[in-house]
């Protein structure tokens, strides 16, 4: 029996994460939170109750679109009044503009109130766009891709990471990218727990005078 996307929905929602699931303690010591794969609607209690207790914390989401009953339904506008950065792959931003350019997907965004947009690209990198339209693209971290399984959210959790340690996001998408890079290496999460520091700062170092490179030679 096909039970169809109510009872799917219904399902999910019922065990999904709720406000009241996260200790008033964390809440009040961590620097930011990424909300994964949720019914949007879960999304919008959790960053109203966290934005309410925390003013500084940083709020991030991957995609506002996950509830396939009603995809006329608009309730990313007052997402992005709430969060610092929505971070969709290009799979997400294709269920919100179908047949759309990633970038001018992405500045639809901007352009309904999302502060900071950063797309995945799978082997194309990320794209990060800022509310004046500025553009930056970061490349992958050449390896051995095994399984792209959970790449994306690496990247999220290495770009929440890197944003918080620098405060910048390009840098953060370099942190995003490195953690990626080992993700795809392996099968299975556990791997990552045993990723090499030195060899993590080697690809961040190396990544980010590719950047840096990249950028001197727009600017001539």
């Amino acid at each position: 029996t096909v039970l169809g996307p109510d009872h799917r929905y219904r399902t999910w929602f019922a065990f999904s994460p709720q406000p009241e699931d996260i200790p008033e303690a964390w809440a009040q010591s961590a620097a930011g939170c990424h909300a994964a794969a949720l019914p949007v609607q879960r999304h919008l209690e959790l960053m109203r109750s966290l934005r309410a207790r925390r003013s500084d914390i940083a709020l991030h989401v991957d995609s506002p679109w996950y509830d396939e009953r009603a995809m006329h339904d608009d309730h990313a506008a007052p997402l992005f009044a709430l969060i610092d950065t929505l971070l969709p792959s290009e799979a997400d931003l294709a269920v919100a503009a179908p047949d759309c350019d990633p970038l001018v997907a992405a500045r639809g965004l901007i352009a309904r109130g999302a502060k900071r947009v950063v797309v995945t690209r799978g082997a194309l990198g990320s794209m990060i766009v800022t509310a004046d339209n500025a553009v930056v693209h970061v490349p992958v971290v050449p390896v051995r891709a095994v399984d792209p399984t959970g790449a994306g959210d690496a990247y999220c959790g290495g770009f929440l990471a890197g944003l918080i340690a620098t405060g910048d996001p390009v840098r953060a998408a370099a942190f995003g990218t490195v953690a990626a890079s080992f993700a795809v290496e392996t099968i299975g999460p556990l791997a990552l727990f045993d990723s090499p520091r030195r060899e993590a700062q080697r690809r961040l170092d190396a990544l980010w005078a590719h950047i840096e490179s990249s950028h001197l030679a727009r600017e001539r």
